[in-house]
């Protein structure tokens, strides 16, 4: 034991095969983390080993031993358990239901995820790997504008259009946002001038085609946010300013964007127009009228909520628009989490948050700002969507949340200041 928590070795197992095992565990652990901008394939390729590694070596109790030493563990697996008891009394179709629960579970990959990560060498691989593949997709992202990427999401040639190569644009804005800010805490904590010039570049070059290569608003939201929270919490003085007249700038930049600024002034537009929830047809205006919805359906159950699934099932016979009544959920996370699973639900979901940040408590300087950041980003998306459907999305939470979470943990263990692991 080290600062109240027990590290536990990747090697540790009651069966002869719980070295092999663990061994396919940390390789699929490694092949997750980089197949998350490069392949939603690869990524389920790579969960699967790690789940079968740690199925197969046996070590439920090491795991739970770990998990119990870390808040944003403990936050994640309550959560997923109040999601599997909303089961109880829901009317739900089942098929439905099952795919919701099957997003509340995968959550817990990102438990696992930081249990294997515990090990240095490993940690260090998966950031590595994770900064490779995060390159490697920004310069597919940038090859798009002139060549065709076979494997892109947006197949859209030419300047002012979006060339997003995640498979949703809403995932990768995201996802750069925090790689982004990844690189402007490696630039300024690296030694040497070149190192310090190419994670700069790299970090600008992220920003730059949030705003001007994809058209995911939400994602420049989250940038803003990011920069606002980082300003306000992680830093002062001269640091703050220059954070702030950086977020001056990308808002600036994403207004007159010729991707984001046609969208959102679309946007602005419906929100203008918005005057009755039934009325609501376009993409902000249909999340105020969810978001509305769903509010005046917490009242009538604010304690114990409705059941898994159950916002559809009463979005249904409440909207009079058909895309309203067969959406899945209220573009509200937050909301989604206290309709359907209560009171409860609602603190289970802000208490990953209290989580993620409680961990990170003895990281240093740059660490903190990227636990700032990943927060940020997870509140603005979870205002403005659900954090559990999409699968592109919630890999994203699972990969950073995961990566995060360990790093954390290893500055209670091994007290070494860096950000990386």
């Amino acid at each position: 034991m080290a600062g109240g928590v027990a590290e536990v070795r990747a090697v540790t197992g009651p069966f002869p095969w719980s070295h092999i095992a663990a061994r396919v565990g940390a390789t699929g652990a490694i092949v997750m983390v980089c197949g998350l901008p490069i392949s939603i394939t690869v990524f389920g390729i790579g969960s699967a080993l790690m789940v079968l590694g740690w199925l197969i070596s046996g070590r439920l109790a090491n795991s739970w031993t770990w998990i119990k030493s870390s808040t944003t563990g403990m936050s994640i697996a309550t959560a997923t358990l109040i999601a599997i008891l909303g089961l109880v009394g829901t009317h739900a179709l089942t098929p439905y239901v099952l795919t919701l629960l099957g997003g509340y579970l995968s959550l817990m990959l990102a438990v696992l995820l930081a249990y294997y990560l515990q090990d240095s060498a490993l940690r260090r691989h998966a950031w590595n790997g994770l900064a490779a593949s995060a390159l490697f997709t920004l310069a597919c992202t940038y090859l798009g504008i002139w060549y065709p990427v076979p494997w892109a999401f947006s197949q859209v040639r030419g300047w002012g259009a979006d060339h997003s190569v995640m498979g949703v644009y809403l995932s990768q804005s995201m996802f750069f946002t925090f790689i982004g800010w990844w690189a402007v805490v490696k630039s300024v904590k690296a030694a040497a001038l070149l190192q310090k010039v190419a994670f700069a570049v790299f970090g600008l070059a992220s920003f730059f085609s949030i705003l001007f290569l994809t058209r995911g608003r939400a994602g420049f939201v989250a940038l803003l946010a990011s920069c606002a929270v980082v300003a306000i919490f992680g830093t002062r003085g001269r640091l703050r300013a220059i954070i702030l007249l950086a977020g001056a700038a990308a808002l600036i930049g994403g207004v007159f964007s010729p991707v984001l600024g046609p969208a959102l002034s679309v946007g602005f537009d419906e929100l203008l127009r918005f005057s009755s929830p039934q009325e609501a047809s376009g993409s902000w205006d249909s999340r105020v009228a969810m978001s509305w919805f769903a509010v005046q359906t917490i009242l009538d159950a604010p304690i114990l909520g409705h059941g898994l699934g159950s916002y559809r099932e009463l979005a249904s016979a409440w909207f009079q628009s058909p895309a309203l009544q067969n959406f899945p959920h209220a573009h509200n996370q937050f909301l989604m989490s206290w309709l359907e699973f209560g009171i409860a639900g609602l603190a289970a979901w802000i208490a990953i948050f209290w989580g993620v940040w409680r961990d990170s408590l003895r990281g240093d300087f740059g660490h903190r700002i990227l636990v700032l950041v990943l927060l940020a980003l997870f509140f603005v998306d979870g205002m403005t969507d659900s954090s559990t459907w999409l699968a592109n999305k919630r890999n994203v939470f699972v990969v950073f949340t995961g990566l995060i979470t360990a790093t954390s943990i290893s500055f209670r263990i091994t007290k070494v200041p860096s950000v990386d692991g």
